[in-house]
């Protein structure tokens, strides 16, 4: 409230003072005992004094959460959120209250916590939130034939400069783990880094109930949305982007021909190759679950143990980065078990069924899928915009034998080979001598007529 009305002959000033919201419903989130967490729309919430007075039944799940932990968090619904809290108001969190009745309409949830779409996120210990935004999409149509409501994660740099170039995230990575080139080779230009749709940043298995297999066609087209409706962006410089962040550049590439000028391929491809998919395959059997069942063998918002960073820590590297023991003349660690241990333990909080979810997406990368005949050889002879592929001589996702195929069928393409034994990682920021070579490459690339 910005201004008071002095009373007049017809009030009386009342103490304490009454604050009323003036929003029709408010969404309280408690937590429940296994450390999942229930939402309840309600309309009777209100501030007098010091105190917010909450107009709830006395046997509401809602109210036993509170009861218990003495804490509860409060949200304002947005007009968007419509659809969702009136979903909301015919279910419970208790199965003992006696007027949720299914003959009149009511369900029971045990864990309320994504039904409909709202949500909250599984934060890992060491999440780094710093400038992270959020933009909703109340009705947004999946490539499946879909329409659910999703929420897009962000983080905008130089939002000031006029050339705007987007950095999808890659695999198991989150906005600020991200390498952005502000410092270096993007200082010039206004970077949007937007979270990849099962990160578990924006929506993921792990904060929307029955959330489906996203595909990287459903990215490219919450990010345009989220550019050109939020940002209000006309084009883009170019998309940059490492691992399935450089896939999803190509995808830009043949979905926008005319909004996106050039893309930067970071250790990507345009499809994701047989022997890709395979090891892929391996690792998605050591979570418990094939990539295929994804979304049936994973649970909401549990974390759970899982095998993710001992599988890929080999293939993330190389042969060659193993034999010359990195791990310890580089990293520091006394033994290969401690060193293993620790890369492991790096994905600890990893809700598994995020990273099932993007390992699937990944499996079904391929710019074929964009046209009829399935060729995604000639989907790249399409491109019409200007491509860089940085390729890791010893990558083991994305060979650079793959890149060169890919780039002959590119009009406008550029193929740059990193001479390194840090394989896939080489692009991702890990190795300093590697990301000057890169940003060396971005900026001669991107500074070329």
């Amino acid at each position: 409230m910005t201004s008071t009305t002095s009373p007049t002959p017809n009030h009386q000033t009342i103490s304490p003072a009454i604050f009323y919201w003036g929003t029709p419903v408010v969404l309280i989130t408690t937590e429940n005992p296994d450390q999942t967490f229930n939402i309840a729309p309600m309309s009777s919430a209100w501030w007098l004094g010091n105190r917010c007075m909450l107009g709830l039944g006395a046997i509401s799940h809602t109210t036993i959460n509170l009861l218990r932990t003495k804490q509860c968090v409060l949200n304002l619904a947005s007009d968007s959120m419509a659809g969702s809290v009136n979903a909301l108001a015919r279910t419970t969190g208790s199965a003992e209250i006696l007027t949720a009745q299914p003959d009149e309409g009511y369900k029971y949830f045990k864990r309320m916590n994504g039904y409909d779409r709202i949500t909250t996120m599984n934060i890992p210990e060491d999440y780094d939130p710093t400038g992270v935004q959020h933009y909703d999409i109340p009705s947004f149509l999946f490539n499946t034939g879909r329409r659910l409501p999703v929420r897009i994660a962000y983080r905008s740099f130089n939002s000031a400069l006029r050339r705007v170039v987007c950095i999808p995230t890659p695999e198991h990575s989150h906005i600020n783990t991200t390498y952005n080139y502000t410092l270096n080779a993007l200082r010039d230009y206004h970077v949007i880094v937007v979270a990849t749709l099962g990160n578990g940043e924006s929506s993921s298995p792990s904060n929307t109930l029955d959330f489906p297999q996203p595909v990287y066609q459903d990215c490219v087209s919450a990010s345009y949305e989220l550019l050109t409706k939020h940002f209000n962006i006309q084009d883009l410089e170019a998309v940059v982007g490492y691992g399935m962040g450089g896939q999803q550049a190509y995808y830009w590439m043949c979905m926008r021909p005319g909004f996106v000028k050039s893309a930067v391929v970071i250790c990507g491809s345009a499809r994701t190759s047989p022997f890709n998919h395979m090891l892929l395959d391996g690792i998605a059997a050591t979570m418990g679950g094939s990539a295929v069942d994804t979304m049936d063998k994973a649970g909401l918002n549990g974390t759970g143990p899982h095998g993710y960073g001992k599988v890929t820590c080999a293939w993330s590297t190389s042969s060659a980065w193993f034999k010359d023991e990195s791990f310890r003349t580089i990293l520091g660690h006394e033994t290969l078990p401690e060193f293993i241990e620790e890369y492991n333990n790096a994905f600890r909080d990893w809700n598994a069924a995020d990273l099932l979810a993007l390992v699937r997406m990944w499996q079904l990368g391929d710019v074929g899928a964009l046209r009829d005949d399935g060729s995604y050889l000639k989907a790249l002879e399409d491109i019409t915009g200007r491509v860089l592929v940085i390729a890791s001589r010893t990558d083991s996702y994305f060979s650079p034998e793959d890149s060169a195929i890919e780039l002959k069928h590119l009009k406008f393409g550029k193929l740059e080979i990193l001479e390194t034994i840090w394989g896939h990682a080489a692009g991702s920021g890990v190795c300093e001598e590697d990301m000057e070579r890169i940003c060396k490459m971005i900026a001669a690339f991107l500074g070329e007529k």
